[in-house]
């Protein structure tokens, strides 16, 4: 039972950071453009 429950953690835990990832991918550049127009 233990075993199982730490795989779906981890399970969990990687799609979270998959998405965290995908995330930054996707709107990393354009808050980062939206920063660096707005500070130069």
């Amino acid at each position: 039972m233990r075993r199982i429950r730490s795989a779906g953690l981890q399970t969990v835990v990687l799609i979270f950071g998959l998405q965290a990832i995908l995330m930054l991918l996707i709107l990393g550049p354009k808050t980062w453009k939206a920063n660096f127009s707005a500070t130069h």
